[in-house]
């Protein structure tokens, strides 16, 4: 066997077995019961933040694209719909080399501006993501005020360096790329490091600092969203849970979600990283295994289920426009 499909039926079968213990463990009486509880106005306000989430990364998703090119906001909100269902279907962070495609097909916009802007995209998500686990580990102390007024310091302190270190960044990733294609062989590999390649001088002359102060807002409120959904979701669990031990909780379930697991929408890892968070603030390991799966359960279907009614809605949109259109004439 080739190393490299060593190591994705290795990855595979390590995410298969921690699922497999995640649902041994799990006390299912606990699940029942759980969800009986779960009141209507819990699931709206869910859906209520989760459509801002949804808002806030379609004004990601364009923040750095040039102006000249940058497609108008409802026709970006269908290509966020579709990569949100991609990202949840496919293995690994495979949804995330489709979405350059969806975007050129969608908008016409070239394939290596859709991967160089999402690469920026991806690099404050981790920028996000250390600021919160920094938060959650030593920030136990802080108001509520104080760690978002540190948490918005640093990310503004990041995102200037990100302006100002645009393209070297760039041309890193084109190289990281580059000997990925190397070792593991490829067309599409090298592909998208040629893209990346040729896009960095065009991305860091044509975007700003404004897009990058952008980028810093709507990054903010996307993951202050998916905060809030797991707040409302452990709220009516009747979990209490301080803010800082749910930054925690999204925290983990999201650094172990980078790992390069090869399973559909991380299952068996991510359910995993809930538990080691549900364990460290204090919950028994059938306790945590239990609320684990109810929590992903309903923050893996939010975007399937979002991608379903906004692209019906779009195309009930767009027959009733032909309808209309064919009656003219």
């Amino acid at each position: 066997m080739k190393p490299k499909k060593a190591i994705a039926y290795g990855t595979l079968l390590v995410s298969f077995l921690l699922l497999a213990l995640v649902l041994w463990k799990a006390d299912w009486s606990i699940i029942q019961t759980k969800i009986r509880q779960i009141e209507v106005h819990d699931m709206a306000a869910v859906f209520v933040v989760y459509f801002i989430f949804c808002i806030s990364k379609t004004f990601r998703l364009g923040a750095m694209l040039p102006k000249g090119v940058r497609p108008g906001f409802p026709a970006l909100f269908r290509v966020m719909a579709k990569h949100g269902f991609y990202l949840s279907v496919l293995p690994g962070r495979l949804g995330d080399l489709v979405y350059a495609s969806l975007l050129k097909d969608s908008t016409g916009v070239a394939q290596g501006l859709g991967f160089a802007s999402l690469y920026v995209v991806r690099v404050y998500d981790l920028l996000a993501l250390s600021v919160m686990t920094t938060i959650a580990i030593w920030g136990a102390d802080l108001s509520t005020s104080q760690a978002a007024r540190a948490a918005l310091a640093v990310m503004f302190a990041g995102s200037i360096l990100l302006a100002v270190f645009l393209q070297p960044t760039m041309r890193a990733a084109a190289l990281l790329v580059h000997k990925l294609h190397s070792s593991m062989s490829g067309v599409f590999l090298l592909r998208i490091a040629n893209a990346i390649e040729e896009s960095a001088r065009e991305l860091d002359e044509k975007t700003g600092l404004w897009s990058h102060v952008q980028l810093l807002g709507a990054t903010a409120v996307s993951w202050l969203c998916i905060v809030l959904v797991y707040q409302v979701l452990l709220s009516a669990f009747d979990l209490d849970i301080p803010l800082t031990g749910t930054v925690l909780l999204v925290a983990m379930v999201n650094l172990v979600g980078l790992l390069p697991i090869q399973t559909i929408g991380g299952f068996g890892v991510k359910e995993g990283g809930l538990v080691m968070g549900f364990s460290v603030l204090g919950m028994s390991l059938e306790s945590a295994s239990s609320h684990a799966i109810l929590v992903r359960f309903i923050v893996y279907l939010l975007p399937i289920l979002f991608a379903g009614l906004i692209l019906f809605h779009f195309w009930i949109a767009g027959s009733a426009g032909g309808r209309s259109a064919n009656s003219r004439e």
